[in-house]
């Protein structure tokens, strides 16, 4: 009798080792589930937070944009400035005459003055004595002495 219980005993306990595995098994499938539970909350934390997140990151590149907007607001208003004064004194004769002037334009009866320069190196004791006396030789040249 002893061998048929201990016959017994050890099909008891296979089948309790088998029975103990069973519920892994059994297990596995809720471990699929609770990990795609896991995996879809963390992908919709993810969007949410995205989601949240948008409206800061259009606020810091709108920032930018006005900061860009604003320099270039101001660096046209600057010129608009410029071209005002410019053309107040274009209106009278006399910023007429400086405009002509500053394009190459003459008076009847002036000539044009080009000034050559020497590219020689001269040296410092030199310098001073042969440049004032090639400005006074023009000068003279000008004022038809």
């Amino acid at each position: 009798m002893r061998d048929e219980l201990n016959i017994a005993t050890q099909s008891s306990r296979k089948r309790g080792r088998i029975r103990k595995r069973k519920p892994v098994l059994g297990m596995l499938p809720r471990v699929v589930l609770l990990g795609a539970v896991l995996a879809l909350l963390i992908v919709s934390c993810v969007a949410v937070c995205a989601k949240l997140g948008q409206p800061f990151a259009m606020r810091t590149t709108q920032a930018r944009q006005i900061a860009g907007l604003s320099k270039q607001l101001n660096e046209t208003r600057t010129e608009n400035t410029l071209l005002d004064m410019r053309r107040v004194s274009l209106d009278q004769p006399e910023g007429i005459e400086v405009a002509a002037r500053d394009q190459g334009y003459l008076r009847k009866g002036e000539e044009r003055l080009v000034l050559e320069t020497d590219t020689t190196p001269i040296s410092n004791s030199q310098n001073d004595d042969s440049f004032l006396n090639k400005w006074h030789s023009a000068w003279l040249s000008i004022a038809g002495h």
